[in-house]
């Protein structure tokens, strides 16, 4: 892929002290000096300065200096592809640019999504590409709720709360979908989901729903009361799809297993105490969650005080 010539930065800029690794301490300036040697690379950037390898939070915006240093990619996350959506029928993703998750706006509890589109340092870079987007909200049962169309300029961001979204349901899932305009990179753009009760907020980075996988294992724990641990499982396909859950202890004999059914682009929140109810207590159990099609499937911890967390299951790379 081609990229237009990128004007060196000013080296006098206030931008050039910005730091870009929080966790190694580097700023702009100190990896654009790493490749003033033209034996430099991105390999030789990471191990002389650690930059990328801890938080991971840096990677978006480093692909973008590494690539107006030497023209390389960090990693190929930021190509934005303009290419039409896959081919096939029913429901239908975009290759890579489709996120998912669960949303919940009933019970004092309501769900937005926040999308950037570059931070203000690449703002003015020519390879910085405008987004369209598109949210789609969809009920547990399949249907079809409410959309939601955008756009994004290179250095804009935006909030969406979901509840304002016309015909959004009490509950369900989301698909969220940037269409770039042309090729370039892709920047800061990763969203992130807010889910805010009367006193706690749960934010998590939506994934590739491409990278939606058959099957994935987890830790749990019961607890004398029961499991504080639910899944949540979304089937994007238009089809219905058989999810199998399998529990097992690795420092005992016990196993037991659970299955049910997901409709055509359906979604559900599955209680473990209700799969499980005779599950060892006190003890870490191995979960694992398979599908016969590739499902998206995040873990939500039930917390004190009524508050969640919610991490997505290992992608299927």
């Amino acid at each position: 892929m081609h990229h237009p010539a990128t004007p060196h930065a000013d080296t006098d800029s206030p931008e050039m002290n910005q730091v870009v690794c929080l966790c190694k301490d580097l700023t702009r300036r100190d990896i654009l000096d790493h490749f003033k040697d033209p034996a430099h690379n991105y390999d030789t950037l990471v191990q002389a300065t650690g930059v990328g390898t801890r938080c991971t939070a840096c990677l978006l915006d480093l692909d973008l200096i590494v690539d107006e240093a030497s023209g390389e990619h960090a990693t190929s996350r930021v190509i934005a592809d303009p290419r039409p959506q896959a081919a096939g029928r029913g429901w239908k993703l975009p290759i890579d640019q489709s996120n998912s998750g669960p949303f919940l706006n009933a019970d004092g509890i309501t769900t937005g999504i926040r999308i950037a589109n570059l931070g203000p340092m690449f703002a003015a870079l020519q390879y910085a590409v405008s987004y369209r987007y598109t949210l789609d909200l969809f009920a547990n049962d399949g249907r079809h709720a409410g959309r939601r169309r955008g756009h994004l300029e290179p250095g804009g961001s935006e909030w969406v709360d979901f509840s304002s979204v016309a015909g959004a349901p009490p509950a369900g899932w989301f698909l969220f979908t940037l269409y770039p305009g042309r090729e370039g990179l892709m920047g800061s753009i990763r969203p992130q989901v807010a889910i805010a009760g009367p006193h706690w907020v749960a934010t998590f980075h939506t994934q590739y729903h491409a990278y939606a996988c058959r099957g994935r294992a987890v830790l749990v724990q019961a607890i004398a009361s029961g499991f504080n641990s639910d899944v949540h499982l979304i089937n994007a396909s238009n089809k219905a799809c058989r999810i199998d859950f399998d529990l097992s202890g690795p420092d005992s004999d016990y196993r037991d297993t659970f299955r049910r059914t997901l409709p055509g682009r359906g979604a559900a929140l599955q209680s473990l105490d209700e799969a499980f109810p005779r599950a060892p207590r006190d003890r870490m159990l191995s979960l694992l969650v398979r599908s016969d099609r590739p499902v998206r499937k995040h873990i939500v911890n039930r917390l004190q005080g009524g508050a969640i967390s919610i991490d997505h299951f290992p992608n299927f790379k």
